[in-house]
């Protein structure tokens, strides 16, 4: 599947993302939303969460790779989702816009 994305800069991007992949995304995505946001959300501010669309499960970790190892425990064969709580994104690539670094 090919998907057109908006960059920062307003730029067209193309990404290859396969349907599989994206439906568990959006599984995670609502599973997080409707179940667990606010709950992690007051209680385990900036961890990483592991969904398992499929049962709902949640695992937490201080570091994304804790959270899916917790999960692969669990659910060895299965694939999972994972954010970070209360971040857009579970990590951040490249430069920074704005802050600390964006200065001088």
């Amino acid at each position: 599947m090919l998907e057109i994305i908006r960059s920062l800069d307003g730029q067209k991007q193309t990404s290859v993302i396969s349907q599989d992949s994206l439906d568990l995304v959006r599984r995670g995505e609502l599973i997080y939303e409707q179940c667990w946001k606010a709950t992690l959300e007051s209680t385990h501010q900036d961890y990483f969460v592991a969904i398992e669309p499929d049962s709902g499960d949640y695992f937490l970790g201080r570091t994304l790779s804790e959270a899916a190892a917790a999960a692969r425990q669990t659910y060895p064969n299965h694939r999972t989702y994972v954010l970070r709580v209360g971040h857009s994104t579970a990590v951040h690539i490249g430069a920074c816009q704005v802050g600390p670094c964006s200065q001088g």
